[in-house]
């Protein structure tokens, strides 16, 4: 009789165990998963941001769509803005986009010095500052991502966005991008957008 409740008792055991190593299995696949879907949100524009920017691009006269132009974030998050260009100069033609750092104030509109702010540590954009040929009456999407470190002060950083074309070069073939002097082609009214990133 003992050795009968001993053996159902370690077949019980064994049931368990083959429980816990199936749960245990599919927690490690769904955390890799939630993982995997997290770094592609790192160089891709989520669904939303495409909608948003495609439905501002319906208008035939719309050049340039940027949904959002500020986003809060804590330190050691990402602030990601998407950004739409559509070709309507009537003719295929590179384009170019670059993003400056302007300035950065905290709450009492102290200015706020930052180093890193016009460097790779902040800043990760996706074709920024490379030539992208554009279609004529074409879209082509843009994904700006704006890493604030950890050791950030808290405030409102901003930076100036701009989308120019043609050949991209000054009169000694030097590369030059959206400057306004040598080359003034801007495609954004008033020559620039303004975006902001404030620091929790």
């Amino acid at each position: 009789m003992k050795k009968h409740g001993a053996i159902e008792l370690s077949a019980n055991a064994l049931v368990i165990i083959i429980i816990s190593i199936v749960i245990l299995g599919f927690s490690i696949v769904l955390v890799r998963n939630m993982l995997n879907q997290s770094n592609l949100t790192v160089d891709q524009l989520d669904a939303k941001t495409q909608q948003q920017i495609e439905s501002l691009l319906v208008d035939p006269a719309a050049r340039v769509a940027l949904p959002v132009k500020e986003r809060e974030v804590s330190r050691g998050e990402t602030a990601r803005f998407g950004l739409g260009v559509k070709n309507v100069i009537g003719e295929s033609s590179p384009f170019y986009s670059t993003l400056e750092f302007d300035q950065a104030y905290d709450k009492q509109n102290n200015q706020i010095y930052c180093a890193d702010c016009n460097t790779q540590v902040w800043k990760k954009m996706l074709d920024f500052g490379q030539a992208v040929t554009i279609e004529n009456t074409q879209e082509h999407l843009y994904l700006i991502s704006i890493t604030v470190p950890k050791t950030a002060a808290s405030g409102t950083y901003a930076y100036n966005l701009k989308v120019c074309y043609n050949d991209g070069t000054d009169a000694n073939n030097q590369l030059v991008l959206c400057d306004s002097t040598t080359y003034p082609d801007y495609y954004i009214d008033g020559g620039m957008k303004k975006i902001y990133v404030i620091v929790k």
